[in-house]
């Protein structure tokens, strides 16, 4: 084991322990000493978590030898058809942990002991921790080949390094010569955001996204309020052409720093606190994912050590200010986008926000309901009807595209419906529940149970009920622009009877149905759900389908689908006696393993799908 000279070593039960956290020489994992390309970095966006390590490319081929980084043992396999699906834990002196995920396959001994512990339990998936003394590694051994397994969506090594707590390191600040860097991370957009009612942005109240062109943004503004910063970008490495991670990001107004984030370590129970980390709703709108450079409600994410404050900015429309957003990767390369703001020489056109207020008859956006009606002559007021019967009258608070907008704060009270000369609007607000406690809301059609961590912030509750000539019935939860950081308990109080086998889907924008499950009791469905969503319930009656490809003595495959609840579990038996079979949701493939390489199959098998809702479909076949 290669260590240097100055670190202490310990032997403790016959494994090394290194002393003051030092830093141990690790050794890159796919081809090392030569130059390799990485598809994804530590800190990067993904829709619904922080990526935790490096994908580093494998010429988009399987089987390459994956070496153990350090002196170690294996500490954890985990075999799964989703997920990391076949995958090493590797812990070594120092007390850090290296992850092999996406694998293709495990050496020898490896993969013996895999194939025994999957036919004693009688499952494909296994999760096994494993003692010190079974499967000690040395640096540069082989322990598994490349692959693709899991939900990888190409060949590639997913690896991670983690620190004695399992919080997900930098893998790139240890210094691999493999990787090179002399690239600047890319800028794409700005985005700008009124933090309250009161602020502006060229005269307007939203979220507005703006070009960048040469690190500098050309459209004039005038700012006014408490404004937040955000920004669309992506490091580039030299070779590769994918869009990575950026793991530090700052802020800067007239040279003085209101903001810091430095993505250096993570942590697995703070992952869903992704959604307070980039902008929610524009992801649910376009899928992009900007960097917020401001901190707000709710976000307690471990990056912020250095900000010297929560990056939201107070503007004066009378005060020019220079904005600076600078952003650095791993290997020190800076880019910088320079905002020239309040520029009294200049005009300010409009600018088009998300959602534009000519697409929607009201929004909302953190603690303000926005409103627009066509522009008249003369006072054209909104009348608000609050859930206690009082009656608010708003003046508009700006003129924008032929549109009174109207502003209001709905910490001053839920309002049920906005009246104007032109329509009615019901808000279908039900309640405010603040975060940090439980709740209980009940409802004519639904009941849900908030826990004291499901909320990020301040929830104005959204419900709605309706029926459908046909039938079916239509349960809104809450405002999908809005995430929850745990998930709540629902139950749906339907109206019609339904047949004990239906259960919960949530609908999709197209009207797509996605299985959700639920479990009856007194003629109420309860389900738990991560995410706000209107559901709707359906009985799936169709069993899965089975495909047969390959019904050899040496190995039986099948192509296998279920095109409604979604497939729950595989059963295989030749003879009798349980067969182990691999799966890949991707392709919907599965496939057999002999526990004896030596015996063929033959003899009667027998292979069995069920969906999540208890259809099965049974193949039978006598192998000769």
């Amino acid at each position: 084991m290669k260590l240097n000279k100055t670190i202490l070593t310990l032997i403790f039960a016959g494994f090394h322990v290194i002393a003051y956290g030092q830093k141990l020489d690790y050794l890159f994992p796919i081809k090392p000493g030569v130059t390799n390309a990485l598809s994804g970095t530590m800190g990067e966006l993904r829709a619904t978590h922080f990526h935790t390590g490096l994908d580093i490319k494998t010429d988009g081929v399987e089987g390459l030898p994956v070496y153990s980084a350090q002196d170690g043992y294996v500490s954890r396999i985990y075999v799964s058809p989703g997920g990391y699906g076949h995958a090493l834990y590797v812990t070594h002196p120092d007390g850090n942990t290296t992850v092999y995920a996406h694998l293709q396959r495990f050496n020898e001994e490896i993969a013996a002991y895999v194939l025994n512990e999957q036919y004693r339990i009688k499952s494909f998936y296994l999760n096994k921790y494993l003692t010190k003394e079974q499967f000690q590694v040395n640096r540069g051994d082989i322990i598994a080949f490349s692959g693709n397994s899991g939900s990888s969506a190409g060949p590639h090594l997913h690896w991670d390094l983690r620190d004695p707590h399992q919080r997900p390191l930098n893998p790139l600040t240890f210094n691999f010569s493999e990787v090179r860097d002399t690239r600047s991370p890319a800028i794409q957009k700005v985005a700008l955001k009124t933090m309250d009612k009161d602020a502006r942005i060229n005269g307007q109240f939203g979220r507005f996204e703006i070009e960048v062109s040469q690190n500098r943004v050309l459209k004039p503004l005038s700012l006014e309020g408490n404004i937040g910063v955000e920004v669309l970008a992506y490091d580039v490495l030299n070779d590769s052409g994918n869009r990575c991670g950026i793991n530090d990001l700052g802020l800067s107004v007239d040279g003085e720093k209101v903001y810091q984030c430095d993505i250096d370590k993570l942590s697995f129970a703070q992952q869903r606190s992704i959604y307070v980390y980039y902008d929610y709703p524009g992801r649910m709108a376009n899928g992009a994912r900007y960097h917020k450079l401001y901190i707000e409600d709710g976000n307690d994410l471990i990056f912020y050590e250095n900000s010297p404050a929560n990056g939201i900015v107070r503007f004066h429309k009378d005060r020019e200010a220079k904005l600076n957003i600078n952003l650095t990767d791993t290997y020190g390369n800076l880019s910088i986008v320079e905002i020239q703001v309040n520029d009294s020489k200049q005009q300010h056109p409009r600018l088009k926000n998300i959602p534009d207020i000519q697409k929607t008859s009201f929004f909302i956006q953190d603690n303000t309901l926005i409103f627009s009606t066509e522009a008249r002559e003369g006072p054209t007021p909104v009348f608000l009807k609050l859930k206690n019967n009082e009656e608010k009258q708003l003046e508009s608070s700006y003129f924008a595209a032929g549109k009174d907008v109207f502003l209001y704060d709905l910490r001053e009270g839920i309002p049920e419906l906005i009246q104007s000369a032109e329509t009615s609007v019901q808000t279908n607000l039900k309640e405010v529940i603040t975060p940090g406690k439980s709740y209980q809301f009940y409802d004519d059609h639904l009941d849900i149970s908030f826990g004291n961590s499901s909320l990020f912030d301040t929830l104005y509750l959204q419900t709605a009920y309706r029926q459908e000539p046909d039938g079916k019935e239509y349960f809104t939860i809450g405002n999908l622009n809005v995430p929850l950081k745990k998930s709540v308990s629902v139950t749906l109080k339907p109206e019609e009877k339904y047949h004990p086998q239906s259960k919960a889907y949530s609908v999709g924008e197209n009207g797509e149905l996605y299985y959700e499950g639920g479990k009856w009791e007194n003629g109420k469905l309860t389900l738990n759900t991560a995410f706000f969503n209107t559901f709707t319930i359906v009985r799936d009656t169709v069993p899965p389908t089975i495909i047969p490809l390959s019904l050899a003595g040496a190995e039986v495959r099948f192509k296998i689908s279920d095109d409604m609840s979604g497939i729950a579990r595989t059963e295989a038996r030749i003879n009798g006696e349980w067969l182990l079979m691999h799966s890949d949701p991707k392709t919907n493939r599965i496939w057999s393993e002999r526990k004896d390489k030596n015996k063929t199959l033959k003899g009667e098998l027998v292979l069995k799908v069920t969906d999540n809702t208890g259809n099965e479909q049974i193949f039978k076949h006598k192998i000769e």
